[in-house]
Parts: structure tokens; C-alpha cells; sequence
């Protein structure tokens, strides 16, 4: 081997140790970079299992809510139900009230008008038995007369009741 072949030689193997030099530093750098980015895999995931676990928290917190919405729903219907049965009711006992009281007036009207025939026919001369029968059936009368005026002015307070039990309703209802 010459001179200048171990020369060459040498030049080679020095290049050659540079080279390799050079590939170590960038291996070191390549494993520094693999070793950074491993760890921000790492914090990803950690923070990936962090966010999924806030979400199933969340969304456990708005099913428990959503079920409270559900339930109180429930109840608010069975309370509309109740509340549009009984206003259902109350309207039937009005309407019941409302012929009652319609009854009794047409009642009053022919009582008043049969007692003004009674108190026309007494203006005639009747005999003593006569008239007695009249003034008994006109006491009668005007008693019954009373009683019913009574009756109606019970009707109207139990409809001044029920009228004002139904604005109530109406309120609860609305």
C-alpha cells in the first residue's frame, strides 16, 4: 500500500468518522424529538381522558336534570288533568245551578201572578167561609212565596260561590 493510499485511507476513515459523528448527533436529536413527542402523546391522552370524563360527568349531571324535567312534567299533568276534571265538574253544577235558578223563577213569576188573581177575587164579596179559604191559601202562598225567595237568595250566594270558585280555578288553571 502506498502513501497515498493510506492517505486516502485516512481521509476516508475520517470522513467517514464524521459521518458518523454527524448520523449520532442527529440520532440523539431524532430520540430527543421521539422522546418530546411521546410525551406530548402522553399529555394528549391524558388530557383526551380528562375531557371524556368532564363530558360523562356533564352529561350524567343534564340525565339527572332531564329526568327532574321528566318527573315534575308528570306531575304537572296529572295536576292539569285534576284541575281540568274538576273544572269540568264545577261547569256541570253551574250549568245544574243555572236551570235550578231559572225553575224557581218561572215558580216565583206564576206564584206572583197567581197571587194577583187571588188578590183581584178578594176584592169581591165572598162569603165568610169564602174568604177564609182565601186568606188561608194566600197565607199559604205567601209563606211558600217566602220560602222560595229564601231559596233563591241561598241559589244566588251558593252561584256567587261557585262563580267565584271557578274564577280560583281559572287562575290555578292558567
Amino acid at each position: 500500500m502506498s502513501d497515498s493510499d493510506s492517505e486516502v485511507d485516512k481521509k476516508l476513515i475520517k470522513e467517514q468518522a464524521k459521518q458518523l459523528t454527524q448520523i449520532k448527533k442527529e440520532n440523539k436529536k431524532l430520540k430527543k424529538q421521539i422522546k418530546e413527542l411521546e410525551m406530548e402523546v402522553a399529555d394528549e391522552k391524558e388530557y383526551l381522558r380528562n375531557s371524556e370524563a368532564d363530558f360523562l360527568n356533564t352529561l350524567g349531571e343534564e340525565n339527572t336534570h332531564n329526568a327532574e324535567l321528566n318527573e315534575e312534567l308528570i306531575d304537572l299533568r296529572k295536576e292539569y288533568d285534576f284541575l281540568k276534571e274538576e273544572h269540568d265538574e264545577f261547569e256541570t253544577e253551574l250549568d245544574e245551578e243555572i236551570t235550578l235558578r231559572m225553575k224557581l223563577e218561572k215558580e216565583i213569576k206564576e206564584l206572583k201572578e197567581k197571587n194577583k188573581k187571588l188578590k183581584e177575587k178578594s176584592k169581591v164579596r165572598y162569603s165568610e167561609e169564602t174568604v177564609k179559604k182565601i186568606v188561608k191559601e194566600n197565607i199559604s202562598l205567601e209563606k211558600e212565596n217566602k220560602k222560595l225567595k229564601e231559596d233563591i237568595k241561598e241559589l244566588k250566594k251558593e252561584i256567587n260561590e261557585l262563580d267565584d270558585e271557578m274564577k280560583e280555578l281559572m287562575k290555578n288553571f292558567d
